[in-house]
């Protein structure tokens, strides 16, 4: 009995720290001090290593340190918990764009009884990915006088429970005096989707600005309170909130009216000049306008600093757009590999091969392929045909080997796709190993969704001393590719011949040549006094027929243009003469295509 005692004694303290265990950011002992940041991914910044998900507790992430550096994210975290502002002030967290949080116990806090600020910049987010019970905290226990905490939404944030400020907010501080105006603040300029969203006392304020708040179920009654007594505000209150249940089916979304419309959505064509027209609302002291557009759509501003400017945009003159197709190490540089260096696993390269009694099945594993730096005194005279690495695949009797990259790049429509990789006879390294200086062909394929779209087979060159050769080929993908938006991939080989010979591939490069489309969209922002912002649209033709047919279709309000050239003319009444009486009946029934 005393020794099962003793072993759930054991058992309930080993369960307590794994539910306890935190970690602190204390970035000073990592030698960083305020004004430079620190990185949450920096292990050397916490003083019990990185926050991590650790099952069947949770590790939790406590920002209580005084001055210590701004913490910033700028990576993918997954973890317990979070408490900033825990007994001490919490300092600053930065989400940055490309960075997220995502975090699951039961509740985390900005601010839990003292001051803590976190920001969600553009391109950040942050997940609470708990379950019904779980809450968000902005701002839990107002303790101190002075406390100040601060949710700056500008990116993405997603709680699965509940979004609240001033959870047990009793307007007091711990010695009881009252805390007067707002202690807890959210300013919503991104996404904010949760399950439930409470603003427990009137210290809390939320306010709504060029955001949107997407909260389950019918909340409207919620709101309309909210907004009467001033927890809900739009740009500080001068603006109105906004709510509905159709924009998103089964959910109440709120948004703010804007103090600035950067005007509606236009039609135009190439060249042809556009009198912009926003509004900012009455009451609103502007001191500075600024247009701005994405710097490649060819827009050209009159002036940029006016409410009301003329644009111009030029459209590409009508044929095809040559793009390079992202392929991760295409010259097998990474890693660095020292003079005569080697390895199997090139960067984003995976090794593989056919077997010629199933050429079409594709198995992933090792096929003696990787990459090498060639050394000074051996093949090429230690020089490769782009940087210092060449990729290395070796044959094998019955045996297609080499690699493979699957790329991010989608098969297009109407896509011509040109690749190219230069190969190599490691001849002096064949001559070594296997006393002959010839070596396998090649070949090269580039597939979508795992099926071969194309395919270039050839001899490899004779030797070392020849040049790197050049093999390429040529898809054309047509009007309705079958794996159309499938991700594309290639594949490098040395084909089936006597096991043991060295094929060197270097330099792999990918296009898509496309036709330009009729259509061009640009987004044009206009931000007024640094600080109120709106966007607005303008679609582009190549000309004003197009315009009219294509982006107002007007097609069918003008009948009489035969040919299609937006004018009704003689020259339509020719089209009509020409196919005067003309019959198209069948004169008899035919098969159905």
């Amino acid at each position: 009995m005393q020794k099962f005692m003793l072993m759930l004694l054991v058992a309930v303290l080993v369960m307590a720290s794994m539910a306890s265990a935190a970690t602190v950011w204390n970035p000073a002992a990592n030698g960083i001090y305020p004004p430079a940041t620190g990185n949450w991914n920096d292990v050397a910044n916490w003083t019990n290593g990185l926050p991590v998900a650790l099952a069947p507790g949770e590790v939790k992430a406590v920002f209580n340190v005084p001055g210590a550096a701004e913490c910033v994210v700028t990576d993918a975290q997954t973890f317990g918990q979070l408490v900033q502002g825990d007994n001490n002030v919490g300092g600053v967290i930065r989400i940055q764009n490309g960075g997220s949080l995502t975090m699951g116990v039961s509740w985390s806090a900005v601010g839990y009884n003292n001051s803590g600020c976190m920001i969600v910049e553009t391109g950040g987010s942050l997940v609470v990915a708990g379950q019904s019970g779980t809450r968000f905290h902005v701002g839990l226990i107002d303790d101190v006088a002075d406390q100040n905490d601060v949710l700056f939404l500008d990116g993405y944030m997603e709680i699965n429970g509940e979004f609240c400020l001033g959870h047990e907010f009793d307007g007091k501080d711990s010695t009881g005096a009252p805390i007067v105006g707002l202690v807890s603040t959210a300013v919503v300029n991104g996404t904010l989707d949760v399950d439930r969203f409470v603003i427990h006392t009137n210290n809390c304020q939320v306010d709504l600005r060029r955001g949107t708040i997407i909260i389950d179920g019918d909340q409207t009654a919620t709101i309309a309170g909210y907004v009467s007594d001033g927890r809900l505000v739009a740009f500080g209150g001068d603006e109105t909130i906004v709510y509905d249940l159709t924009t998103n089916p089964g959910r109440t979304t709120v948004t703010a009216t804007k103090p600035v419309d950067a005007g509606v959505d236009m039609i135009t064509w190439s060249g042809e000049p556009v009198t912009l027209d926003a509004t900012v609302r009455d009451g609103v002291t502007v001191v500075s306008y600024a247009w701005s557009a994405e710097p490649n759509d060819g827009v050209v501003f009159s002036d940029k600093t006016v409410e009301d400017p003329n644009v111009t945009i030029t459209k590409p003159e009508p044929g095809s757009i040559l793009t390079p197709v992202t392929i991760v190490n295409p010259g097998f540089e990474d890693p660095v590999l020292v003079d005569g260096g080697w390895t199997s696993t090139p960067s984003a390269w995976t090794n593989g091969y056919y077997d010629v009694t199933a050429p079409t099945v594709w198995v992933v594993g090792n096929s003696d392929a990787g990459a090498y730096n060639p050394a000074a005194g051996t093949d090429y005279g230690g020089v490769a045909p782009e940087g210092d690495n060449v990729m290395f695949a070796t044959s094998g009797a019955g045996y297609d080997r080499g690699v493979r990259q699957v790329l991010s790049a989608k098969l297009q429509a109407n896509t011509q796709y040109d690749l190219s990789v230069k190969v190599g006879n490691p001849s002096l390294y064949n001559l070594a190993q296997k006393g002959n200086t010839t070596t396998a062909d090649y070949r090269i394929e580039l597939l979508a969704s795992g099926v071969v779209v194309a395919s270039d087979t050839g001899p490899s060159p004779l030797d070392h001393t020849t040049s790197f050769i050049t093999a390429s080929l040529t898809y054309n993908s047509g009007a309705g590719p079958a794996q159309l938006g499938q991700p594309l991939e290639i594949r490098i080989l040395a084909v089936n011949f006597t096991t043991g010979y060295g094929v060197d591939f270097d330099g792999v490069k990918l296009t898509a040549t496309s036709p330009t489309p009729d259509l061009l969209t640009v987004t044009l922002t206009l931000v007024v006094n640094d600080e109120l912002e709106d966007t607005m649209t303008i679609d582009v033709y190549d000309d004003a027929c197009k315009a009219a047919i294509i982006g107002k279709g007007l097609t069918a309000d003008n009948t009489g243009d035969f040919n299609g050239n937006c004018i009704t003319d003689p020259n339509d009444l020719a089209e009509l003469a020409a196919k005067w009486l003309t019959g198209y009946t069948m004169p008899e029934p035919v098969t159905k295509p």
